[in-house]
């Protein structure tokens, strides 16, 4: 959870310049700011930090799982945690800056890409990823939902509905429902696919 939680709470924090300039304008409680310019705040990065690392063992949780070595099975995956961590972050400024993408979009591919080749790699995580996609996209939901009951109208005020896709769900952009189900799908088996470990049924 840590290692999963403190990736996702790093990116989350760095991407959030473009975020506020393309996708929303929050209002913080520990904004940062750099020549008066806001840069994002350090709720990002416990956001970041506390959906990555749930991602990471929701499934494992939900689901009575634990983790176990890979017998006889030889890997170097820890080798490609800063080339993934790397490309993500290339994709999503190539896209943001280069094709004009909403932000949200260049991030919703860069993790699509990802989870799909972390799974086409170890197909034996496929159930994990989906699983944990579905567990999180849930969570997400309800999340805004209970936010929403306190503050209402939060989403007029804060998102840019010019660059969303218009479609709702209990007044939550589909985007939102979107990203967590797939920060889920890959942070999922994120811990074991990166240390050569698989799961099993808890006895």
């Amino acid at each position: 959870m840590l290692v999963a939680g403190l990736a996702f709470g790093i990116i989350a924090f760095l991407t959030e310049p473009i975020f506020i300039k393309y996708y929303w304008h929050p209002e913080y409680i520990w904004p940062f700011f750099i020549n008066g310019v806001q840069i994002g705040s350090f709720e990002d990065f416990i956001y970041g930090f506390l959906k990555g690392g749930i991602a990471a063992i929701i499934y494992e949780e939900f689901f009575h799982k634990t983790i176990c070595k890979m017998r006889n099975h030889k890997h170097h995956w820890k080798r490609m945690i800063a080339p993934i961590y790397l490309g993500g972050i290339c994709i999503f400024l190539f896209c943001t800056i280069s094709l004009e993408f909403n932000p949200v979009y260049s991030s919703i591919l860069a993790i699509s890409i990802f989870g799909i080749y972390l799974c086409l790699y170890r197909r034996d995580l496929l159930i994990n990823a989906i699983y944990s996609a579905l567990l999180v996209a849930g969570l997400t939901y309800i999340g805004f939902i209970l936010v929403l009951y306190v503050f209402p109208n939060l989403i007029d005020v804060w998102w840019k509905h010019d660059t969303l896709s218009q479609l709702y769900f209990s007044k939550i952009p589909l985007e939102e429902i979107l990203e967590g189900g797939l920060i889920g799908f890959f942070g999922g088996p994120f811990y074991e696919f990166f240390n050569g470990l698989k799961l099993k049924k808890l006895s």
